[in-house]
């Protein structure tokens, strides 16, 4: 095996390979016990080719360690949080880490699609992608979910992940209506659920 890049993009096409190597019929998109299958099959591989002496698994270990995040299971009503991302593998690690430990999420790939989402449910928490790839970004994402939270006076908490914290764009959206911004960088799954915690 050779050397993985250190950040990784996982497309559609890629996930579906995934599932295809491994021998998991899924659907489309997959769900998430398909995702749960998909991620217990890999950590298996991963395992096994390691007691083989393979050593180049830092970075796709490091997409599945989800387990190493320590977390507490919530015992009240399941919590809603809608994930808008256009990384097919950063709403999939988080759906996958938030549903276990108790919350309902829903997933969105772009702006227009989160925004339709926010508005036709209630939910407690928006984690989003600041640089989304289309023209309605997520500047755009942010100020009309901030738009209908004054509306209607709701209780969402807005947290902004961004690969890129630029002091600028961290300013902006702390004074935009987000709660937090949480950097992508290696530990951003673990800021991410201490952001959550904070506000619980």
């Amino acid at each position: 095996m050779g050397n993985i890049p250190d950040k990784v993009e996982v497309s559609y096409k890629l996930l579906n390979e995934l599932f295809k190597i491994v021998g998991i019929k899924h659907s489309i998109p997959p769900t998430d016990k398909e995702l749960q299958k998909l991620t217990l099959k890999i950590k298996e591989t991963l395992t096994t080719l390691e007691n083989k002496g393979c050593k180049d698994l830092e970075t796709i270990r490091t997409l599945f360690s989800l387990d190493k995040i320590e977390t507490t299971k919530k015992d009240k009503k399941k919590t809603s949080i809608l994930v808008v991302d256009d990384l097919v593998m950063v709403t999939y690690q988080l759906s996958i880490l938030l549903s276990k430990i108790g919350y309902q999420v829903s997933l969105a790939r772009s702006a227009p699609e989160g925004i339709s989402i926010f508005k036709s449910s209630s939910f407690k928490y928006v984690l989003m992608d600041l640089h989304l790839p289309e023209k309605e970004d997520g500047y755009y994402l942010l100020h009309s979910i901030k738009d209908k939270i004054d509306l209607e006076n709701l209780n969402t908490k807005i947290i902004v992940m961004s690969g890129i914290a630029e002091a600028s764009s961290v300013e902006y959206c702390l004074t935009h209506g987000a709660t937090s911004f949480v950097e992508k960088n290696e530990d951003w799954k673990k800021e991410i659920i201490n952001c959550i915690n904070k506000i619980d």
